[in-house]
């Protein structure tokens, strides 16, 4: 191995002492190697061999140099020795151009094929590392390289007159030489890691798949790729990780074709490509305009494309005939489902990661509809939450889709959901259960446990306000039927003493109950509450102390037996025309952990926050709902929808309420109330017992109390 250039900070890793003690010995020894001569950087460079063999004679080397440095390490330092020498903003560019001329220089020599090595070509020296060249021959080598068209775009930021350095009297050369003595401990073929590791410390400049993500897309396609010279595409591929991965799963003669808008990205892709050797076919434009890749039709299309965009671009065409499934509306990302469907191969499959949302929003059900009609959506999975968390805190999921009719059952779609409790965000998402019971069903088989997947017909997806939402499914199909839940009522009101109060339940057909949305029911108004947010804390000061109490949900859920205690007020001047009446009901916009949606309000003149509805109910309409009944219902029927927040979103245009006879709702609302009051009064006796628990205990603590039994 060659000695690479190392720091006076190195030489004190490599010695196990302080920076300090090695500027001792260069002061007090005059054998201590010297500095190399041509080198202008602030930190003088030493040969390593030379410091070693020193260190060694001078007894300072007791035990073998330090071991080799993993990826993690040689990017945080190259990430050091650029700090206040460069943008901030080019860091990246740099690091990858430098690793990529590294790659190109020694990648022969450690057995890797390199297309002739240009930047080894370049210089009369063995292609070793560009850590043995000065600056200027480094320069000359990595502009040689840079003449070939393929190495182009990846070299470009070390190119002369290309990059405005911030210190003039340093060099690019003399930084790409000491970056490549600091990456010196790691093989060529690895040097790929640490441009990872380097861009992961910094991934919302620099976003890209996770990589248990673009792992378990590689596998999918590896599963279902059989012909040779297949095509993979991805249209929007920014860095490339899934793409790449894909390329290094599959098998070596697959041809990669990326799509982006971004320039720089693709400059990312193209060093990631050099330096995994996988050759990718980069197309620079629009692919929701005039399509770069418009000639490409793929095995396999890949892609986690930008979320929620609300311009397609200028050359968006809303007539285009890729938009068969129903014209794309803005901040959907169904258009890219589509656009993935529009660029397969017959037998193909495109595999999408958007946002949950897209799964059940009101806006994209005729697209949803439409997609499950024509037989186009074979399976879809909930990811883990937190996968993406360094971009944002959203929950997603993952598209299968085929042509139209060519899915695994066009009449059927398989629907799972990973967990992050079992199936964590950093674990190898392929070897689920869900996946496997993907494969399997792929395969015409089912896997024996079903816990985290259903088998949805299209018949039951094309219900009105129907989501595809996997969770939603595995609640539907999960819940107890009649005769179960009568069951399971009866034998715990038998242990708790309480059956005479609640009342005997009796089990009847769900089909015979007519349900009706919950802003139809006879008597019953919704309004938004008018109020806006808390004000800042420097605008707190301002707000009035008294006038008219803010009704919010945190005031419900503070909420003490005496009543409801007001945390803000606004004027008289400003109160809104909505105020609360006794008997509202308060439904929360949205829900988190187990606290109920909707509850009763028993005081009247409060205004409404806007992060409530209110609900209120005229008993003196024929029909009108029984409130307890109606709060029950609403309670029962709230569907679980991912927010930023993690939180349970609530809406109540979606909430259907089964209609009963008047003295039915009443019946199941007082046995609802019984329960309640049979709770306080078990709370209470909680806290009584809690009590005398304490007494005891302070009693025996005086060692004076005596019990006979």
């Amino acid at each position: 191995m060659d000695s690479p250039q190392i720091r006076a900070t190195d030489i004190a890793d490599i010695a196990g002492v302080s920076r300090a003690a090695v500027t001792q010995w260069r002061k007090r020894y005059h054998d201590f190697p010297a500095p190399i001569e041509h080198s202008t950087a602030r930190s003088p460079l030493f040969l390593r061999k030379e410091v070693e063999e020193w260190l060694k004679a001078h007894g300072r080397l007791s035990v073998p140099a330090k071991a080799k440095r993993g990826a993690r390490q040689v990017a945080s330092d190259i990430l050091e020795l650029l700090r206040n020498r460069i943008p901030v903003d080019r860091y990246f560019d740099v690091v990858g151009a430098v690793l990529v001329a590294e790659f190109l220089y020694r990648g022969p020599a450690e057995g890797l094929s390199v297309e002739d090595s240009p930047v080894a070509r370049s210089v009369d020296l063995p292609p070793r590392t560009l850590s043995t060249l000065t600056p200027a021959q480094a320069r000359e080598a990595i502009s040689f390289a840079a003449t070939a068209e393929r190495f182009r775009t990846a070299l470009n930021p070390l190119i002369p007159g290309h990059f405005e350095m911030v210190d003039d009297s340093e060099t690019l050369p003399e930084i790409a030489v000491t970056i490549a003595a600091l990456a010196s401990d790691v093989p060529a073929a690895e040097l790929i890691a640490v441009l990872d590791q380097a861009q992961a410390w910094d991934s919302r400049r620099n976003p890209c798949d996770p990589s248990p993500l673009s792992r378990l897309i590689a596998d999918l396609v590896d599963s279902m790729l059989t012909e040779h010279g297949s095509v993979v595409l991805d249209p929007a591929v920014g860095a490339g990780n899934t793409l790449i991965q894909t390329g290094l799963k599959v098998r070596d003669d697959i041809r990669l074709v990326g799509v982006d808008v971004d320039k720089q990205a693709l400059a990312n892709l193209e060093r990631r490509a050099i330096l995994s050797q996988q050759p990718v076919d980069v197309r620079f434009g629009n692919s929701l305009g005039v399509d770069p890749a418009d000639d490409v039709l793929a095995d396999a299309v890949v892609t986690t494309p930008p979320w929620s965009l609300r311009d397609f671009g200028d050359d968006f065409d809303p007539n285009d005939a890729r938009w068969v499934f129903g014209r794309p509306r803005p901040r959907s990302d169904g258009v890219w489902l589509q656009h993935a469907i529009a660029h397969l191969e017959s037998g193909g499959r495109a595999y999408v990661v958007t946002p949950q949302g897209e799964l059940f929003r009101k806006s994209s059900e005729a697209l949803r509809h439409e997609l499950i009609r024509q037989g186009a959506i074979e399976a879809v999975i909930s990811l883990p939450e937190g996968l993406f968390t360094h971009y944002a805190a959203i929950k997603t999921a993952l598209w299968v889709l085929a042509r139209p009719g060519e899915t695994r059952n066009p009449d059927r779609v398989f629907l799972g959901q990973m967990t992050s409790h079992s199936q964590g965000a950093a674990s190898d998402l392929s070897g689920t259960d869900v996946m496997y019971a993907y494969s399997l069903w792929r395969q015409g088989e089912e896997a024996e446990n079903d816990s985290n997947y259903v088998i949805a017909s299209a018949r039951e997806l094309l219900v009105p306000d129907s989501t595809l939402l996997p969770a939603t499914w595995l609640s539907r199909r999960d819940a107890p039927g009649p005769d179960k839940l009568v069951e399971e009522i009866q034998t715990i009101a038998e242990r708790l003493s309480i059956g005479p109060v609640i009342g005997t339940f009796a089990a009847s057909s769900p089909s015979m109950v007519r349900r009706v949305r919950l802003s139809e029911l006879p008597g019953v108004t919704i309004h938004r509450g008018n109020v806006g947010a808390s004000p800042t804390q420097a605008d707190a000061e301002h707000e009035p102390t008294t006038g008219i109490p803010v009704l919010d949900p945190r005031v419900i859920m503070n909420s003490q037996p005496m009543g409801p205690t007001p945390e803000r007020y606004i004027s008289v001047q400003e109160a809104p025309g909505l105020l609360t009446e006794v008997g509202d009901i308060l439904l929360m916009s949205l829900v988190s952990g187990r606290n109920p949606a909707a509850t009763r309000f028993s005081a009247a003149g409060w205004a409404v926050s806007r992060t409530c509805y209110l609900v209120r109910i005229d008993p003196a309409v024929s029909g009108a709902p029984d409130p307890d009944y109606l709060v029950a219902c609403i309670n029962a029927s709230v569907v679980e929808l991912p927010t930023l927040r993690g939180a349970s979103q609530v809406m109540p245009s979606r909430i259907d309420i089964p209609v009963l006879p008047e003295p039915d709702q009443k019946n199941l609302a007082d046995s609802l109330r019984a329960v309640e009051g049979a709770r306080r009064e078990a709370a209470a006796t909680l806290g009584r017992l809690d009590t005398l628990a304490g007494l005891i205990e302070s009693a025996i603590s005086t060692g004076s109390v005596t019990v006979t039994r």
